[in-house]
């Protein structure tokens, strides 16, 4: 029977044997959260039974909760954090010191690295998050129990485990713990839970049945601070939720009126964000075309990626009548680069031009500029997955101006689904006025398998002027189809029409064969079309500061 069966069996029919079989049922995870807040055997005891009496006196409140081990880990937390808060700061003081002694040992383990710190960080996540957390993660749920017992399916719960679970990887970052989600979450599923003492189920059935009436007096305080406190914590949270409310209702119209593809786009993004974001290191190889003025180069790359900004781009650009090749690097000494071509580097140290093949040391720090510098040269290799790595935004350069938009569009869709090599992909499109950029996400690993940027030149078009109209209707050699006001106008849009769809617009004027001007096509702005395709994947690989040394 579920917990939800159980609870309703103990109110309506007063069941020792239903809230028996809730004890035994979440007596290791009480005690488990316990033992991590006190780190003494005897406390938790106390605490479990009194975080079982409070169940049983607020059952009839809780018979339809969706998901009972949650508020039971909150009540632990809430009762612990109560019995130790004459201590909290030494505590934390402690906790602190405990936590860098381990992270400046070699080798150390890593369970010990985030117990002390697991359950305040779990804690400090939203309801749904923290509910989903537990659930998986304490007590080992599959997606769909985890999703059955949240009221959603089994993939929404698959998202809000996902999000959760970044957002507790980013907690333990900001304390100096880095590691992946998917080494966290194995982590908390294999050391969260502990087995409780063997007769501590039976004591707190017998104690929590009575409501507290056979239980010592340390236990019964308790069980009245603990209360107290979920008490005020339930009244913060509804004045929370309430001011989150009426936040809601001040966007839901926009909200709602984004089409479907959109939110869809959307979600993929953000899944794919929180995939690089949980990636301790990323290595591929690939090609690049790029396309400019009827005129093809091609090229190939390798990419290293690592935290701590470390990094390693090499790449080599085929054009008809040259071959450049080249590199960014930073092995954390600093950010270099070097190419073989002379080419401008007006923010590099000293005037002039960046010479052939000299390595040259960056006075800005990190591989946002260098990335950024290097763009053009790579064929685009060194944008796209590593902004998207690292988190940063390409910023803008006079010869390369539309990066940074077209990194961060204000609308993405959802375009149908194709393959790159035998990796299926999700396809995402979006434009801004100064280009557009597709991605193809792979659907298994949410990561880019390939880009495509394409950057408008030479903009805006200039618009027709009445002397240009008034020298194009002098050559005419019969009457002008419209006048000269009208034509004009229509000019002036087609040029428009081109600049955003990129491709050619043809005006027409008049449907009269014997008409001196019956249309004219205006051509759109230059275009260089940026294409770069990521193979030979590898995530999470170990790399020494060295192994991005050119």
């Amino acid at each position: 029977m579920d917990d939800r069966t159980l609870l309703r069996q103990y109110v309506e029919n007063q069941s020792d044997e239903a809230f028996a079989a809730l004890v035994t049922r979440h007596v290791n995870l009480v005690y488990s959260v316990a033992m991590r807040h006190l780190g003494n055997p005897h406390h938790a005891e106390e605490i479990t039974q009194a975080v079982f009496i409070i169940l049983a006196r607020k059952a009839a409140r809780l018979r339809q909760a969706n998901a009972l081990s949650s508020w039971l880990f909150q009540a632990t937390r809430l009762t612990a954090a109560n019995f130790v808060r004459s201590e909290a700061r030494r505590h934390r003081r402690e906790e602190e010191a405990h936590m860098q002694s381990i992270l400046n040992e070699p080798g150390g383990e890593l369970w010990p690295r985030i117990a002390p710190s697991l359950d305040t960080a779990v804690a400090s996540l939203r309801e749904k998050d923290r509910q989903a957390i537990v659930l998986r993660f304490y007590e080992g749920r599959n997606l769909r129990e985890v999703g059955e017992a949240l009221g959603t399916s089994e993939d929404a719960a698959e998202k809000r485990v996902s999000r959760a679970l970044e957002k507790l990887r980013k907690i333990f970052a900001k304390r100096g713990v880095i590691l992946s989600a998917t080494v966290l979450a194995g982590a908390i599923s294999g050391s969260s839970v502990q087995a409780a003492p063997p007769t501590l189920a039976t004591t707190v059935a017998a104690a929590a049945v009575g409501k507290g009436a056979a239980a010592g007096a340390s236990t019964l305080a308790l069980v009245k601070g603990g209360m107290r406190l979920m008490a005020w914590t339930n009244a913060k949270t509804a004045i929370l939720v309430g001011a989150g409310l009426l936040l809601a209702a001040a966007t839901t119209s926009v909200v709602v009126s984004r089409p479907a593809q959109d939110r869809e786009a959307a979600e993929i993004l953000n899944r794919v964000a929180q995939k690089y974001a949980s990636l301790s290191t990323y290595s591929d190889t690939g090609k690049t075309v790029e396309q400019i003025d009827n005129k093809t180069l091609t090229g190939w790359f390798s990419m290293r990626l690592g935290r701590g900004d470390l990094y390693l781009v090499e790449y080599e650009q085929h054009a008809p009548t040259f071959t450049n090749k080249g590199a960014v690097w930073s092995d954390g000494t600093g950010d270099y680069f070097a190419n073989d071509m002379p080419i401008p580097v007006s923010a590099a140290p000293g005037p002039g031009t960046l010479e052939t093949n000299k390595v040259v040391k960056s006075p800005f720090p990190g591989p946002a500029h260098e990335m950024s510098l290097m763009s053009a040269v790579s064929g685009g290799a060194t944008v796209v997955v590593p902004a998207m790595f690292f988190g940063f935004q390409i910023p803008r350069q006079e010869d390369n101006r539309s990066w940074s938009k077209l990194l961060q569009p204000a609308q993405w869709a959802k375009a149908p689904d194709e393959k790159v090599g035998e990796a299926d992909c999700y396809v995402l499109s979006a434009e801004t006025d100064h280009g557009k950029v597709l991605l193809w996400i792979g659907k298994e690993d949410l990561l880019v398998h390939q880009c495509q940027q394409w950057v408008k030149d030479n903009l805006p078009l200039p618009e027709t002027t009445d002397a240009q109209v008034a020298e194009m209707l002098a050559n005419l050699t019969g009457p002008p189809p419209l006048p000269a006001a009208e034509i004009k106008r229509r000019i002036n849009e087609g040029t428009k029409k081109a600049t955003a769809s990129m491709k050619p617009v043809t005006v027409v004027f008049s449907e009269d064969k014997g008409a001196g001007l019956k249309s004219v096509t205006i051509q759109p702005p230059g275009v260089i079309v940026y294409t770069q395709t990521h193979a030979n994947i590898v995530v999470d690989q170990k790399f020494s500061p060295s192994d991005f040394r050119r």
